[in-house]
């Protein structure tokens, strides 16, 4: 034989091999693709028109999966579900503020926010409304004649860096100090805060500044602050009750006053 034979030869077995190993690539292509048909899964992008298998050339593959429809152009091969509506979101809960009723701030406004049992001047926010029988009518309480307690200033003492801060403010004693503020505030000190949880009270005594009371348990309450520079010389400026209803005064607690 010729070598020219030979080298065709040698060519026409390559060219039939690759074409070969082509074919079977497509046709296993094509078996994965009849798979995901028949599993619902298709491919993105337009849609994919099978082609007719020749009945010499299906496998055992095909005949266990369904029969396939080709799409007719009219409908879409993939069914898409419309998600579902977005659930509304609960609306928030009004927060209740702490706050006076407005009974209370009516009450409050006729009396001047003096309490009608021991006279305190209080805030709005640290007032009581209660009625006392045989009365109907709502009177206006301060927190310790509405819990039948008495007065803390009573027994309270001031601590020393608030005495000695005062003192050099009036240029008095220590002890003077201590004496004229705790006196100040029992008679004209005004409630303006009461924290039960941490067992505090602030107060305003006027023309001078506020002040805070501590009443840890099993001790006597303590004045602290000025919260603020005191003035020189400060003054107590009293303001007397501007109105009234004229009621008759209420009994104080035991030990008030």
């Amino acid at each position: 034989m010729r070598p020219s034979a030979i080298v065709d030869l040698w060519m026409y077995a390559v060219s039939y091999h690759r074409g070969l190993s082509k074919l079977r690539r497509l046709r296993a292509l094509d078996q994965l693709e009849r798979i995901a048909w028949g599993r619902g899964g298709l491919p993105t992008g337009r849609p994919h028109v099978p082609a007719r298998t020749r009945p010499d050339r299906v496998t055992d593959i095909d005949r266990s999966l369904p029969p396939r429809r080709a799409p007719d152009g009219s409908t879409d091969p993939v069914s898409l579900t419309a998600a579902p509506p977005p659930k509304p979101r609960p609306a928030k809960k009004p927060t209740k503020k702490d706050g006076p009723s407005a009974e209370v701030v009516a009450v409050w406004e006729a009396e001047d926010g003096r309490c009608e049992a021991c006279t305190r001047a209080m805030d709005r926010t640290c007032a009581r409304v209660a009625t006392v029988p045989p009365s109907s009518v709502p009177r206006l309480l301060c927190p310790d004649c509405t819990n039948h307690r008495p007065d803390p200033l009573t027994t309270a003492v001031v601590g020393p860096q608030t005495a000695q801060a005062l003192a050099g403010a009036l240029a008095t004693t220590v002890e003077a100090s201590a004496a004229w503020l705790v006196a100040g505030l029992r008679t004209y000190g005004v409630l303006l805060r009461l924290d039960g949880r941490r067992r505090r009270r602030r107060y305003w005594l006027p023309g001078v500044g506020a002040f805070t009371l501590f009443q840890a348990p099993a001790s006597p309450p303590v004045v602290g602050g000025p919260l603020g520079k005191l003035r020189p010389h400060p003054t107590i400026r009293v303001k007397p009750q501007a109105r009234t209803r004229g009621l008759p005064r209420l009994p104080q607690p035991d030990g008030a006053g």
